[in-house]
């Protein structure tokens, strides 16, 4: 009875966001209708922090007139809310989710191949994202794919791109304490070693690695080949990672880091909120952060506002890290269009407009020859007015409204990312760059997460944290081998070896 008092409630509470919004839905209809008519769809974005329920502003009015839908946004109030759309039977036309195990299912959403052949499009989406697509599927037989995942781009997609780092996890340091140290050599994970022992010694006050972010360690587990729950054994098999040889390398190395006394064990212990005013305030020399230019400019601003000399840089990907490295992302959200869409016609025409590259980069960028142009590296340079409106992020989207990001590709947000960069620190973000391999296919073996496999591996993953700390924090080499064998032995308890086995059949499958 409570269940179905708060689904009416949800029903009125949608009616009424989408009645309060009419007039002003109608006035950008009106103004993109002078290239053509318009259709006002109901789109659920299902993310509570995001940044705007308004489907306004220049970018949003242009997208509208390229594909022809006005949307009517409701932004998630919880995590729940989609959930209760389902119960109920009242999904909205278009829903922008990572949800994509659950949405996939033919009994919620159309299928994009069914909509595109009954409405004729000739559009063709790449196989490549198709087949990742299907991956998701509720039913692994289900031939149909109901939705395209944003933030992926092909391995042709990054060699022809000038940016050739996916958006991974490296290593950022205080460039002028490094100076201070007379720049010694820093190309391998052991000069790097060395050189946070000498600030160690030199520095007593500073922290040499900073683990109070929620990136910890992750530089490093791409150094060693770690970055994603799947990797390759080097026998060819496919195993979840803490099972894989090297992962005992790769955790010998962080207890060897603790035992030199080059981070602190209370750190694990806390998160963003705690650990990024440590590095502001200048207490921290080294660092895992994205692999973004933009992002070390930001945290630099945020450092100089407490240590005026501050000067952060990018530590290239280490020579001695893994002669291949693979960059396994596909993707982490799907526009899918629901079976109560009023009008799948239009709704699957706007899809398609959106995954279009003038759609994508619009979106994201803003209009060629108006709000960027490209400089003599390809990257856009953006006009004056955007950067200036782009430090003020509530007049950003009121203004221009770059957040409707729903098909952009990964390389689409990287190339924002390296804008303005100067060729001295693109050399240095582009070093060892060719041994990153894009590969989606460990992406495409893991189980779907609504299965008993993917239940079973869930569990895993939630396990193993508190044994890693174990590992990390080690004393003595004797104690870290009895740690690393514990977590060993109940990776093979909680059965990890049939997930192992069932994960390196489907490759097999896969590679057929």
């Amino acid at each position: 009875m409570k269940k179905k008092v708060v689904e009416r409630m949800l029903s009125m509470a949608m009616v009424c966001t989408m009645l309060a919004s009419a007039p002003i839905c109608q006035a950008a209809a009106e103004e993109a209708g002078e290239t053509g008519d318009v259709t006002e769809l109901d789109l659920f974005i299902n993310f509570t922090w995001f940044p705007t329920e308004e489907w306004s502003g220049i970018i949003p009015e242009e997208l509208t007139k390229g594909g022809g839908v006005h949307f009517n946004i409701t932004r998630a109030a919880d995590t729940s809310q989609l959930g209760l759309m389902i119960a109920s039977g009242e999904l909205p036309d278009v829903i922008f989710t990572k949800e994509v195990d659950r949405m996939c299912d033919p009994e919620l959403c159309w299928g994009y191949d069914e909509l595109i052949e009954k409405y004729n499009t000739g559009w063709q989406p790449p196989e490549e994202k198709i087949l990742i697509a299907k991956g998701h599927n509720v039913d692994p037989d289900d031939e149909h794919y109901y939705t395209l995942k944003q933030n992926y781009s092909t391995a042709e997609d990054f060699a022809n791109s000038p940016i050739n780092t996916p958006n991974a996890v490296g290593t950022n340091y205080r460039k002028d304490i490094y100076e201070a140290l007379g720049s010694p050599k820093m190309d391998t994970l052991e000069d790097y070693v060395k050189v946070l022992e000498m600030v160690k010694e030199q520095y007593p006050e500073m922290i040499p690695f900073g683990v109070g972010t929620s990136l910890d360690f992750i530089n490093f587990e791409v150094y060693y080949d770690l970055e994603y729950d799947y990797g390759y054994e080097t026998d060819g098999t496919v195993k979840l990672k803490y099972t894989l040889d090297r992962y005992h390398d790769y955790c010998r190395f962080v207890n060897e880091l603790y035992r030199k006394g080059l981070f602190r064990a209370e750190d694990l212990a806390i998160d963003d909120a705690d650990g990024t005013p440590l590095i502001y305030g200048g207490q921290v020399f080294s660092y895992a952060e994205m692999i973004r230019p933009s992002k070390l400019t930001a945290y630099q601003n945020e450092l100089q506002k407490n240590v005026p000399d501050g000067v952060l840089a990018y530590m290239p990907i280490p020579d001695d890290a893994s002669e291949t490295i693979h960059w396994i992302n596909t993707g982490w959200a799907g526009v899918f269009i629901s079976k109560n869409c009023k009008d799948p016609e239009a709704a699957i025409r706007m899809v398609e407009y959106l995954n279009s590259e003038e759609a994508r980069h619009l979106a994201l960028w803003g209009r060629e020859g108006i709000d960027y142009t490209y400089d003599e590296n390809g990257l856009p340079v953006w006009s004056e007015e955007w950067v200036e409106t782009q430090a003020d992020a509530s007049l950003m989207t009121q203004k221009f409204n770059n957040n409707f990001y729903m098909c952009t590709t990964e390389l689409d947000e990287n190339t924002v990312y390296y804008s303005g960069i100067s060729d001295e620190y693109l050399e240095d973000y582009n070093k060892n760059t060719d041994r990153f391999v894009i590969d989606p296919k460990p992406m495409l073996i893991a189980p779907n997460s609504t299965s008993d496999e993917g239940i079973a591996k869930a569990k895993i993953m939630e396990a193993v944290p508190a044994e890693l700390v174990k590992i990390y924090i080690a004393p003595t080499e004797e104690q870290f081998e009895e740690e690393y064998q514990n977590l060993q032995d109940l990776l093979v308890k909680m059965g990890v070896e049939e997930l192992n086995a069932a994960a390196t059949e489907r490759m097999n499958e896969l590679n057929k």
